[in-house]
Order: structure tokens, then sequence, then C-alpha cells
């Protein structure tokens, strides 16, 4: 093996999960995502070459960028509005979803994530669920910094005004 393989499977052992979760959450089917995810490498691999770090690109940003373009050609070639009983796809031993009051909840939070434009939510699972930090996700969206925060205070701020109501109408339903 030369280094640069070596360099490439240490980024693949380092990222390999973020990015799957990353493609899971823009999908919702976990055969979707492990094909992306595929996919996603396979590009970051034949572009490895031409990959330069620098203190403002990291390979995890570049894997994000591949990973989210290569998420967007997909759903170009598919339909994109599918009924929530269609993507729902986690399994029933996690324990989190043993009560219905919780899979009702989750599913709430789904529909109203997938209500938000596309960027929205992409910014809101890169920087909630995945932890990029604003600059990461700048130059993923490229975007300025500034900019990626606002956008983020923006769709939280409507994602939780969309929630409240189903928060504290889903208990007296259940009463």
């Amino acid at each position: 093996m030369n280094a640069q393989t070596v360099l490439f499977a240490d980024i693949y052992d380092a990222h390999a999960e973020e990015i799957y979760n990353f493609l899971y959450y823009k999908t919702f089917d976990r055969s979707t995502a492990e094909d992306l995810t595929s996919t996603t490498f396979l590009k970051a691999l034949e572009h490895f070459p031409k990959f330069k770090s620098t203190p403002g690109a990291s390979a995890r940003s570049w894997l994000y960028k591949i990973a989210r373009n290569t998420v967007i050609d997909y759903y170009r070639t598919k339909k994109k509005d599918l009924h929530i009983d269609e993507t729902w796809d986690i399994a029933d031993t996690v324990s989190l979803h043993n009560s219905i009051e919780t899979k009702l909840k989750l599913e709430h939070v789904l529909q109203k994530l997938q209500e938000l434009p596309e960027k929205d939510q992409e910014l809101l699972i890169m920087r909630l669920w995945q932890g990029l930090s604003f600059k990461e996700i700048s130059l993923v969206l490229e975007k300025s910094e500034a900019s990626v925060k606002m956008a983020f205070s923006r769709g939280l701020k409507i994602l939780r005004q969309s929630l409240i109501t189903v928060f504290i109408l889903l208990p007296l339903l259940w009463k």
C-alpha cells in the first residue's frame, strides 16, 4: 500500500459512520443511505489525488460536500414527495420508539423538518445531528459563516414554532 491509500483509509475510518448518518437523515432509508455512502466514498477516492487539505478545508467538510451533492443527485432521479410511512426506517428494537407518544412526536419532528426548505433541513441536520461547526458547514454549502449562522437560527426558530403546538397538544390528547 502506498501512503496515499493509507491516508484515504484513515479518512474513511474516521468519517464513514458520520457520512452514513448524514445521508440517513437525508433519506430515512438504511439501504439508500448505505448506497449513497458507498457512492460518496467512491467519488472521494476518485478525486483524492486532487484533494488538498488546507486550514479552511478539512477532509471532513470535503466529504460532506461530496455526500451532499450525491444525495442531491439521488433526489433528482427519484420521486421527491414520499409518504412518511415509506421513508420511516428506524428499527423497532430501538428503546426510544417503545412508546406511542414518542413515535408520534418523532414523526411530527420529521414531518416538520421535511416541511422546511431543503437547505434549512441540511443545515439543521449537519449542525444538530452531525455536530459540524458553522465553519465546516459554510465550506460545504459554499456560504459565509455569518450567513450559515443566520440561516441556522431562522431554521431552528421555524422548527421550534411548528413543534410547540405538537408537544403541547399531544399529551392532552392522551389523557
